[in-house]
């Protein structure tokens, strides 16, 4: 499982960047709840952004601490000098210059506790890449059926167990960051297997059940022929 405090996106500078479906005129009954959907976890990567910053500013602050206690011990009996500070912590690589990360081991460990179930209604399938450069990162996360409530990210080894369900795209949304170039596309991914049912409805939005597509009567040739016969008449 992921690290709770990973954040989403690369900064706080990331943020929504107009796609073709936006201006796209097609009539898509699930659209406002694909919104919703993404307006959830765009909230969901904010907290998550914020719980991040406080953990590091905590950690910093720890430091430097350590750094003056230190500093104390080492022979420096006046407190008000003010102590070197400690070294900036070197940020981790570019993505260009990562090396590849070996397959995840396929173990039942590894398959415990999956978050990715049968009751999941929508996925979000997460890629990371710099401008227009590859791919360097796949993050999958399970849409909660309260989209008020945080998302759940699974390992890719449990996506790869139980992700045949979701294997197909409802919609997509791209977010983008000019101060770091980092570029990251959103696609959803339905649990097929659950349609029509979907999480906290919106309103407005009509979703047809298996009951009533099952009364439609569609007509055949010999019916068809009475009706334009009748209207000759």
């Amino acid at each position: 499982m992921a690290n709770f405090t990973q954040r989403i996106f690369c900064c706080k500078a990331a943020g929504p960047a107009p796609v073709a479906s936006d201006i796209k005129l097609h009539n898509d009954p699930n659209r406002e709840l694909h919104e919703a959907i993404f307006r959830s976890f765009l909230a969901f990567a904010v907290r998550r952004q914020v719980l991040a910053d406080f953990v590091e500013e905590e950690a910093r602050e720890r430091k430097q601490e350590s750094a003056r206690l230190l500093a104390l011990i080492s022979g420096i009996t006046n407190t008000n000098s003010e102590v070197p500070p400690l070294p900036a912590t070197p940020p981790p690589p570019s993505p260009r210059f990562l090396q590849p990360v070996p397959a995840p081991i396929f173990t039942l460990e590894a398959l415990k506790n999956n978050p990715l179930n049968t009751q999941v209604p929508y996925v979000i399938h997460l890629t990371s890449r710099v401008n227009f450069g590859p791919v360097y990162s796949h993050r999958y996360f399970a849409c909660p059926w309260d989209l008020q409530h945080d998302w759940v990210e699974m390992s890719l080894v449990h996506w790869f167990a139980a992700g045949e369900p979701f294997k197909t795209k409802a919609e997509k949304w791209d977010v983008k960051c000019e101060k770091d170039e980092h570029f990251f596309r959103l696609t959803l991914r339905p649990n097929l297997a659950m349609r029509p049912v979907a999480p906290t409805p919106v309103a407005g939005v009509h979703y047809a059940h298996s009951e009533e597509v099952a009364g439609v009567h569609y007509l055949h040739g010999p019916e068809l022929q009475g009706l334009e016969s009748q209207d000759r008449c």
